[in-house]
């Protein structure tokens, strides 16, 4: 065999050294593209989610309020049905400034729609819990009935 055709010991290692970096960069590519084990969702729910629930929950919250109000204008005295109208506009006025200012407190990031959400579903139950007691006998002085129960 002709020197030529025959590969130095230096030239052997140097390919051996280039064919082994080449053979380590296509397993590191296919291992890095082979699929990644599924991960099971955790029972967490995610911000969106509990920003969805939270908006759902003061959704049905309104239109629980908005039903006792309804309730409330046909079975009070005019005069108290009129005063209650006035009074709730107002209420709702402060409830709104009460939450924004809340939100605005928590520095208006991400969770600021849910902090908005969140406080003014619960000023919602607490006036709904407060007025469902004027359905019953004495306008709440005895305590729940019947009528309030569903609220």
């Amino acid at each position: 065999m002709a020197r030529a055709d025959l590969m130095t010991r230096r030239e052997l290692d140097r390919t051996a050294l280039t064919l082994g970096a080449q053979v380590c960069l296509v397993l590191t590519v296919c291992t890095a593209c082979a699929p990644s084990p599924v991960i099971a969702p955790s029972a967490e729910p995610t911000m969106v989610q509990t920003q969805q629930n939270e908006v759902e929950q003061l959704g049905l919250s309104q239109r629980k309020l908005g039903d006792l109000l309804r309730e409330l204008y046909t079975t009070l005295p005019p005069d108290s049905a009129r005063q209650l109208h006035d009074t709730q506009a107002r209420w709702e006025t402060l409830a709104h400034d009460e939450c924004s200012w809340q939100r605005d407190l928590s520095g208006g990031g991400s969770m600021s729609s849910l902090v908005y959400a969140t406080c003014l579903d619960r000023r919602l139950r607490e006036r709904i819990d407060w007025l469902k007691l004027f359905l019953c006998e004495g306008y709440g002085s005895t305590g729940e009935c019947q009528a309030s129960k569903q609220y």
